[in-house]
């Protein structure tokens, strides 16, 4: 798999100590300076993540997550969040490389930060930069204005995607904690 990422100076800083004092601190609750950006890990929460290969197409996925995030109390309303991802997508098409996707939206229907992972059948109309369906999707939500959080998490997910080990371990999680425990290795 070949991706090229495009990181910020703040992004590529990796200060391990601040990184462990700072796990779990949104970015807009961080002072100057820190330079520990939010990862997937810090976001991931077990009710909003769907095991179900009967989701065949991207509307249905999409309105999937919507329903786990709203229901999760991540956004006021599932239309809304419904909305904001299908104006994401209709900019350009979140679909990556080895049948994952990053769907990801900002909204004022968004409450708070937060991270879903579906697991799905083979979407045929939801395709990757490589020309192939999408399986696995993580779709990210922030509050209009979240940008650090937002881009922080994105750069996050794709820079574990480009590993092969990772992409298999999330591949072959059969349930929602053993997606967590992925993500926060």
């Amino acid at each position: 798999m070949r991706s090229t990422i495009f990181l910020s100076r703040k992004q590529q800083v990796n200060n391990k100590g601040q990184k462990e004092r700072l796990r779990g601190v949104p970015s807009a609750l961080r002072r100057e300076g820190d330079t520990n950006e939010m990862n997937a890990s810090d976001l991931i929460d077990p009710k909003t993540i769907v095991f179900d290969p009967t989701i065949t197409d991207k509307e249905t996925m999409l309105g999937r997550a919507a329903q786990a995030l709203a229901d999760a109390g991540y956004a006021s309303g599932v239309s809304e969040l419904l909305g904001a991802l299908h104006a994401r997508e209709a900019e350009v098409s979140t679909g990556i490389e080895g049948g994952f996707g990053i769907p990801h939206a900002k909204d004022p229907c968004v409450t708070k930060p937060g991270l879903a992972f579906l697991h799905t059948g083979v979407m045929d109309d939801y395709l990757g930069l490589d020309d192939e369906p999408i399986q696995c999707a993580f779709v990210i939500v922030c509050p209009e204005g979240a940008n650090d959080a937002h881009l922080d998490v994105l750069a996050d997910l794709a820079r574990r995607l480009m590993d092969d080990g990772f992409r298999g371990r999330i591949v072959r999680a059969q349930d929602a904690d053993a997606v967590v425990a992925v993500l926060a290795s």
